[in-house]
């Protein structure tokens, strides 16, 4: 059986293609088997001249909505066609690019992404997993190890699930497919199929920020020892977001740039704010909860002005197949509040157990017999809290999460008949 596909060329012309067995690419077809060349060939008038059919491949299924949607030439069902190859039309690019929508609107045709759809969609799609599931999952994605994992491994990972297809069915008893989705899902982009950079891959969250939150919580009197504290936490954490955002939108590198300088800018203020007020404060308890309460809700605006873009360009929203139906603010508003939320629970409480602790363990006697061991326990509690909270937060939402269509733009509604699209949240 051949699969349909397109070089380059051909893509940009909007061919019809077919691979054999052998590789083998025609692109005028094959008047012994029957199949017709590209769409306007003489080839092609020639074989759809006698059945009355439009050089539109959509042309006779009665849906305009989506071109691609109509049966191909090669089918069974298409004049001449054979059952020994499959075919289906690929769009020109840009044609597509200049005339997809965006903000809710649908593209005129759905995008077929086929049998190569990203792995680590087809993964996060298909598996239908449970909080506990999920929780299981992430503890073995945020592996310090995977930040080390070269970039050969991770090729040959990708190679292994894009060309096995006992892959797809997560053979878990495979210890090679296993070792492939562990380093293509800690590794890889979903929305582009790009490798992460390694400081702000999901594993690299709990080196970094743990002991930034830890000397940002320090009781100091000098305010120049907090800004440095600060400035690294929120310029780490906002360049985190962005590149862990969705990326199915268009953006420019330097819109990215100007949005994450004044988002750093913003959230470092804010963020030394509390300390400000807390050398006017007489009030032990105000004193301690004001910057636990500051730091969560300055972690959560700041993954809403990180991915302000989302709500306001839109996101691809797909099927299970990985078509995509167009662009929604909707699901790119949804996917920045849930993240957001995600952001709450495990800063907020990674700063407040702590402190929580450090409250008792000062009325304790080794304290008083050690009392340079505070800043030991405070440290190795906010290590281990944070531990904790990163695969908890994770795991709150799925990573391609399911939005039900009726909640989307009428543009999508009307692109599709599914009642339920998938859409990346992002981490």
């Amino acid at each position: 059986m051949g699969r349909c596909t397109g070089t380059r060329a051909g893509w940009r012309r909007g061919i019809w293609t077919l691979e054999r067995g052998d590789s083998e690419h025609r692109e005028f077809g094959d008047p012994a088997a029957g199949i017709p060349g590209a769409p306007g060939s003489r080839h092609w008038r020639a074989a759809t001249k006698s059945s009355g059919r439009a050089r539109n491949p959509a042309a006779g299924t009665g849906d305009a909505r989506a071109p691609g949607r109509g049966t191909p030439p090669g089918s069974s069902s298409a004049p001449g066609g054979v059952a020994a190859a499959s075919l289906h039309y690929i769009g020109p690019r840009k044609r597509s690019r200049r005339r997809r929508k965006r903000g809710g609107r649908a593209a005129p045709w759905v995008q077929r992404r086929g049998p190569r759809m990203e792995p680590n969609v087809r993964f996060w799609i298909t598996e239908r997993q449970s909080f506990i599931q999920r929780f299981v999952q992430w503890t073995e994605l945020l592996d310090p190890t995977n930040l080390v994992v070269s970039i050969e491994k991770i090729e040959k990972s990708r190679q292994l699930l894009l060309t096995n297809e006992d892959a797809f069915t997560h053979d878990l008893e495979d210890r090679r497919v296993q070792e492939a989705w562990k380093r293509s899902l800690s590794t890889v982009h979903p929305d582009n199929s790009k490798l992460i950079p390694v400081p702000f891959r999901p594993a690299a969250l709990l080196p970094f920020t743990a002991p930034m939150i830890f000397l940002s919580m320090l009781s100091v009197k000098s305010l120049k020892s907090l800004i440095l504290p600060q400035v690294s936490f929120y310029t780490y954490t906002t360049a985190f977001n962005i590149v862990n955002g969705n990326a199915s939108y268009n953006r420019r590198p330097h819109e990215s740039l100007l949005l994450g300088t004044g988002v750093i800018a913003s959230s470092s203020f804010f963020g030394l704010l509390p300390h400000l007020l807390q050398m006017r404060l007489n009030n032990m308890l105000l004193k301690k909860a004001l910057p636990i309460i500051i730091l969560t809700h300055i972690s959560a605006m700041n993954v809403v002005a990180a991915r302000s873009l989302e709500p306001i360009r839109g996101i691809e929203v797909m099927d299970k197949e990985g078509n995509v139906m167009g662009y929604s603010r909707r699901a790119g508003t949804k996917a920045v509040k849930d993240t957001a939320t995600s952001r709450i629970v495990l800063f907020g409480t990674s700063a407040f157990i702590p402190e929580v602790f450090s409250h008792f363990f000062i009325r304790t006697q080794f304290f008083r017999q050690y009392p340079w061991s505070l800043w030991t326990f405070k440290l190795s509690c906010t290590v281990l809290v944070m531990g904790l909270m990163v695969p908890v937060s994770f795991s709150m939402y799925p990573q391609i999460e399911r939005i039900q269509c009726n909640k989307l733009e009428k543009e999508i509604q009307s692109a599709t008949e599914e009642t339920e699209l998938f859409y990346n949240r992002g981490v």
